[in-house]
């Protein structure tokens, strides 16, 4: 039962949050606090609320029972380091950790996560959280689930920097030790998947936004895929990827093919495999930006078989290839969804580093009953990394065991067994687990009986898949897509050169800017301030317009990250201390412009 003065301070509580912090308030209503094994007291000194909760046979306290505040101020002063301007904090308890911070530095902000709700439930009603400072709270969140815990640390990864600085409660790496570790696993996880994100990014994305725009004839000229989801609604489709069990599965798929039981759709150079043991799939998916796809795939330029290919496709493919063509969106594709307002994200494929991932997503949200991999080993069968026939290149590397062989790893198997693998399809691999393990499916399966096991898949036999087949209705495919409007293409080319011609408006005056930055050596206080504000009024006009979003973002998207968490740190300061940052990122920035503008006006030319 609560106290009357437990209700009042409740309920003050929960109106704050209702009005302030919905989000915290949804989580916590209607939610009671377990009593049996937490219990919340005064102080003894403090005379302020601390808690306990009954662990190991014992009650272990959260706070001091003497003294939390001191408690609090005693750990603080020796833990935060000088330059530190953000804290990531594992546990708020009561929050006077996070307090005792402020009192030593005022201007700190948070990213909190509370790994035990019930602490905070039993908080509400023995602490006045409406004079906490949530002003300076970046990010909070309840629970121990991986996920949440990859949230917290995502929210801050883009602003990383020098003065971050990661701290947790005592009693909550005792309390909580399991948790406590995965916050840190999850942490260390998190951190190498944005700096691999980053470093995939620079690589890429020029490269992508060059195949975007040199497609764009191709792509609004084209239907999109999603013009067929009546054609996959509620069918099995066999998926046929790279790997050297394919052939072992060429009898069941010629034969559901040939019973029109079920769609193929060979993923990427897998159509090369599917065609030397002649079987032509109903169409083929391949999105890969590089230059060898070109070369690789240029044998199947004249065979007539329908392809779904991606925006970012490397664009002489879309530019040479003479079969029925059918388009779908990434989400490294800007330019697209940028002018044409249509778009659904819903729609939109996230961006993978195999092809088989894309493909299972826009199969998935074609709509089809079930798909069933062949060829998806991500491992060494007998030696062979590919199915014969996919490239003259994979061929190569089969023949040669010693170049398929000089990096070995081990994973398990759909047996149970360790076979042999590399890093590169180990990567694949997590990625497919890592993406399912957020969207969980259940009709997925491997017919690889010796492939890598994949978390979320499971295996299924090419027996199984002939049996369900069985049951099913022979329906033939049909290529059939709705004719695409010519004046969409028109269209979008006008609002291209229009928006174009605004945004060189925009680069030429910060130009100017910097220009004058540079000549004017001696530069007073009063005319520092003048063009740190017109810096930042073109600026933010320029990153209103949509076309930076959709033109500029994806031809800079690392640079830009970079800038955001520099003027992110210097933005406490007084105005006069900008003008050497804000100098030393205009001169790049508009260097990256002025190179973006170049290429657009080039390539509309050839559109």
């Amino acid at each position: 039962m609560n106290t009357t003065s437990g209700t009042q301070i409740l309920t003050k509580n929960l109106r704050f949050f209702r009005k302030h912090f919905p989000g915290v308030y949804e989580l916590v209503m209607g939610k009671e606090p377990e009593r049996d094994i937490y219990r919340v007291c005064t102080a003894r000194k403090a005379k302020v609320s601390t808690i306990e909760k009954y662990e190991g046979d014992r009650w272990q306290a959260v706070h001091s029972m003497y003294d939390p505040l001191q408690e609090a101020v005693r750990w603080a002063q020796p833990a935060l380091k000088e330059k530190t301007t953000e804290v990531v904090l594992f546990g708020l308890g009561f929050g006077y950790y996070a307090e005792a911070l402020l009192a030593i530095n005022p201007q700190l902000r948070f990213y909190i996560i509370e790994p035990d709700m019930q602490v905070f439930l039993h908080s509400l009603e023995s602490r006045d959280w409406t004079v906490f400072p949530w002003k300076q709270v970046l990010y909070f969140g309840f629970g121990s689930e991986e996920q949440t815990l990859q949230a917290l640390h995502h929210s801050y990864f883009q602003r990383v920097h020098a003065s971050l600085q990661i701290m947790e409660l005592p009693a909550y790496v005792r309390l909580y030790p399991e948790v406590y570790q995965c916050f840190i696993e999850t942490l260390k996880k998190g951190r190498e998947e944005y700096v691999q994100s980053m470093t995939t990014t620079l690589y890429f994305q020029k490269m992508w936004t060059r195949n975007v725009m040199k497609n764009l004839r191709k792509t609004t000229s084209s239907p999109s895929v999603y013009g067929l989801t009546s054609q996959f609604r509620d069918r099995i489709v066999i998926l046929t990827a790279s790997g050297p069990s394919l052939a072992d599965a060429i009898p069941t798929i010629r034969q559901a093919q040939q019973d029109q039981k079920a769609i193929i759709i060979a993923a990427g150079t897998s159509v090369n495999s599917l065609l030397r043991h002649d079987v032509i799939p109903d169409a083929f998916i391949s999105y890969d930006p590089n230059q060898p796809n070109y070369h690789i795939l240029k044998p199947v330029f004249q065979s007539g078989i329908p392809l779904m290919f991606a925006s970012t496709i490397y664009y002489q493919i879309t530019e040479e290839y003479e079969g029925p063509t059918a388009y779908f969106l990434t989400n490294q594709d800007y330019i697209y969804p940028y002018l044409d307002r249509k778009v659904k994200e819903e729609e939109v494929v996230q961006d993978a580093p195999t092809v088989t991932l894309i493909a299972m997503q826009l199969l998935l949200k074609l709509g089809c009953k079930a798909i069933y991999l062949a060829g998806q080993d991500l491992a060494y069968i007998d030696k062979k990394a590919y199915a014969a026939g996919t490239s003259e290149h994979h061929d190569t590397v089969n023949v040669d065991a010693s170049v398929a062989f000089k990096q070995v790893l081990t994973v398990e198997n759909n047996q149970g067994k360790m076979t042999e693998t590399n890093e590169s399809f180990i990567n694949m691999l997590q990625s497919i687990e890592q993406f399912f393990a957020h969207n969980p499916v259940n009709h997925i399966y491997n017919l690889s009986e010796y492939g890598a096991k994949i978390k979320g898949i499971p295996y299924a036999s090419t027996e199984e898949l002939s049996t369900i087949l069985e049951e099913e209705p022979p329906i033939p495919f049909e290529w059939e897509l709705p004719e695409v409007n010519p004046k969409n293409q028109k269209k979008f080319l006008e609002t291209l050169y229009k928006d174009i011609q605004l945004c060189t408006y925009d680069v030429r005056h910060l130009e100017a800017l910097f220009n004058r930055m540079e000549k004017e050596k001696n530069i007073g206080p009063t005319r520092r301030e003048q063009m740190v504000l017109e810096y930042n009024e073109i600026v933010d006009r320029f990153l209103q317009r949509p076309a930076f979003i959709g033109l500029f973002y994806p031809w800079m998207q690392v640079y830009l990250q970079h800038m955001q968490r520099t003027i992110y740190e210097i933005k406490d300061l007084p105005l006069i201390e900008h003008f050497p940052t804000v100098h030393d990122l205009l001169g790049r920035f508009v260097q990256e412009c002025k190179a973006a503008l170049e290429f657009y006006e080039e390539n509309l030319k050839e559109i």
